[in-house]
């Protein structure tokens, strides 16, 4: 299968670690090897070109840069091999690992990814740990008692992508300051609303909040806000808003999600952005 080489906005790192034939489109054989080997999930949204695994390809590459940066890379004794734990299992609960073995091609990355086996099938003596993203479990947990304050003149501003990812009805301050009010009434009244991300910008957790209109009686997600604690502790901050194939992708990273509001099936708009906040 003849592979072509993506454009991507996001520096993904395994290929420069390593030679990844599969691995470099959302139809690669070798990604779709690995959804294969992994639980059933649905890796693509809905309406995506058939084939094209865009949530898995977007996972599998941001782990591996937070893996790389964390340092979490274990090589075989004779240094011929290493490999990364995906922080994927299989549906029997294995976790499953990328193997990497030496490039003897003079000039190309040091490694070349083989495979991905599940843990009883890689003869490492040690095996690396999966991705960290947090180290306070109370940071992935959106606490009603603080206030929530949004930047909507932000979030508006013409020169920015930020507006063009809410729906029409939203794009003054009048109407998304209405819809902002009545969702922050919606979150403090039902926490579990608030979704992890790790937002690789300033390497901090945020509390992904569905948008809703101003209407109590609407429950369709406009789009996505971020809210991250402020340095003091005392509130939540958000200055822009994500679209539903962005958020989910970076809540993919910290775990399966098991949300009514954001999943594969919830699509906003076209595909976005891997990674942006």
């Amino acid at each position: 299968m003849i592979q072509d080489k993506p454009v991507r906005k996001v520096n993904f790192k395994m290929l420069e670690f390593a030679y990844c034939p599969g691995l470099v489109t959302p139809s690669g054989d070798k990604l779709q090897d690995l959804a294969s080997l992994a639980a059933e999930e649905q890796w693509y949204f809905n309406g995506d070109p058939q084939g094209e695994l865009r949530i898995l390809f977007s996972y599998i590459h941001h782990t591996f840069n937070r893996i790389e940066s964390e340092g979490k890379i274990e090589e075989s004794d004779d240094g011929l091999m290493c490999c990364f734990n995906t922080g994927l299992h299989t549906k029997h609960y294995e976790e499953i690992f990328g193997v990497f073995q030496k490039n003897r091609v003079p000039g190309k990355q040091p490694w070349f990814l083989k495979e991905f086996l599940p843990k009883s099938k890689v003869g490492f003596p040690k095996l690396p740990e999966r991705a960290n993203y947090f180290e306070d479990i109370s940071d992935i947990i959106f606490d009603y008692r603080l206030d929530i304050r949004i930047d909507i003149q932000h979030i508006l501003d013409e020169d920015t992508e930020r507006k063009n990812r809410l729906p029409a009805e939203l794009r003054n301050v009048q109407n998304l300051e209405g819809a902002v009010n009545m969702t922050i009434k919606r979150i403090k009244s039902n926490y579990r609303l608030a979704i992890p991300q790790f937002y690789f910008g300033t390497g901090k957790i945020q509390l992904l909040i569905p948008l809703f209109s101003s209407n109590p009686e609407d429950n369709r997600v406009k789009a996505v806000i971020p809210i991250e604690k402020h340095s003091s502790g005392q509130f939540y901050q958000g200055h822009t808003c994500l679209d539903m194939r962005q958020a989910y992708n970076n809540a993919r990273l910290i775990a399966k999600l098991d949300s009514d509001w954001l999943n594969p099936s919830a699509v906003v708009g076209v595909p976005g952005d891997e990674e942006e906040a």
